[in-house]
């Protein structure tokens, strides 16, 4: 693409047993809670994806528009956004990425919303990290 991510968004490479890059599909998780972003890294990265977290929805809209992941999990509670007018946005950016949210407990935004506003799926909060994997496996093969 045209635009080069910021310095400090770096996509978390895969190497393959001879130590050469892997392409694999790319899964960006835009969610506030740092450390639920590191563990879904570590766990999606041992999946064999590559993986990059960010807080807000504006550093969200930024990687998109650099590098338009295959997978976006969004959570719906980011705070420097609607939820629903960041899914509008980022679906705008990126028409062929797959979106799930994710729903905390006392979310203003349900599922059924976020899916009528273009998330392809989603899974509530405390996070079932099996499903979850389960599901990014579905949507990228």
């Amino acid at each position: 693409s045209n635009r080069s991510l910021p310095v400090r968004f770096k996509w978390w490479e895969v190497l393959d047993g001879a130590g050469r890059k892997m392409h694999p599909s790319r899964i960006l998780i835009i969610d506030p809670d740092v450390e639920l972003a590191e563990n879904l890294i570590q766990r999606l990265v041992a999946g064999g994806y590559r993986a990059l977290a960010v807080g807000s929805g504006q550093e969200g809209l930024a990687v998109v528009l650099a590098e338009p992941p295959d997978v976006l999990l969004l959570d719906v509670q980011i705070q420097d956004m609607d939820a629903l007018d960041a899914l509008d946005r980022l679906r705008d950016h990126a028409p062929r990425m797959r979106i799930i949210c994710l729903i905390g407990h006392g979310a203003s935004v349900t599922g059924i919303e976020a899916m009528e506003g273009g998330a392809f799926d989603f899974l509530d909060k405390p996070l079932d990290v099996g499903l979850l994997l389960e599901k990014i496996t579905a949507v990228v093969q």
